[in-house]
């Protein structure tokens, strides 16, 4: 059955991100659970984005609202979701992870503020629970919600099926990584460990799907930091592998 009111998902709906390919498949699972969804999309628009059935989306996208408004953020913690504005009586849940938690570290201060000032936090795993409560979050407002998976519980893309190794068109085999520029995701290692092993190996190369945050204060520095970083290395390892 429908649920009542409207739930407002807002979320990087075209965006190749972590957070964009899970919202996606999010948005469809509770669709064809019977929410009654709006999604409002944030962060770049892509193209080209084929794991979604973007029919849908664009339907999804223009769904009126009926109150009563639940809004659930679907991204890292942000002043900006406090700023949003709803109507009376809505609710405002932020639906986040931080990619530290297996290790035990709990997120920054700031994130913490923004959790506690939601009505609902939710997270994906108890263990990420068990983080953030340790960090300052308030034990009643947190909730475990398992996300589908991006890629198997999405029914637009085909089971995964074994296969063997097959190089790109230039006959390398090819090694990608997606993330975003921050020192959490430990660059710095996966390039020296890739350009170390392969050193004049012509044979692979390492491709960087690289966001990098547009909230940085001086323009540009992060791409130049990078690529500052990766010079570096190569320069360590001696390597000039692609």
């Amino acid at each position: 059955a429908a649920t009542p009111g409207t739930l407002l998902m807002i979320a990087p709906f075209r965006n190749r991100s972590g957070y964009g390919v899970a919202a996606r498949a999010l948005a469809t699972t509770l669709n064809s659970a019977g929410v009654r969804l709006k999604c409002v999309s944030v962060d770049a628009e892509e193209q080209g984005i084929d794991d979604g059935d973007a029919t849908l989306l664009r339907q999804l996208e223009n769904n009126p609202v009926t109150a009563p408004v639940t809004a659930v953020f679907f991204h890292v913690p942000s002043p900006n979701w406090l700023k949003v504005g709803l109507p009376p009586g809505s609710k405002r849940i932020l639906y986040t992870t931080f990619d530290s938690s297996a290790q035990g570290n709990t997120p920054p201060p700031d994130w913490i503020q923004i959790c506690n000032a939601m009505d609902q936090l939710w997270l994906m795993t108890d263990r990420e629970a068990e983080v953030f409560i340790k960090g300052g979050v308030e034990a009643a407002k947190v909730r475990v919600l398992p996300c589908p998976h991006p890629w198997i519980a999405n029914p637009v893309l085909p089971l995964p099926q074994p296969a063997k190794l097959v190089c790109n068109e230039s006959g390398r085999f090819r090694f990608l990584s997606i993330a975003m520029f921050l020192p959490r995701r430990r660059w710095d290692t996966l390039i020296e460990a890739f350009l170390a092993e392969f050193a004049g190996d012509e044979s692979v190369e390492l491709y960087l799907k690289v966001n990098f945050p547009s909230w940085h204060p001086i323009p540009g520095q992060p791409k130049r930091d990078l690529l500052e970083l990766i010079k570096q290395l190569r320069a360590k390892t001696g390597s000039h592998v692609r």
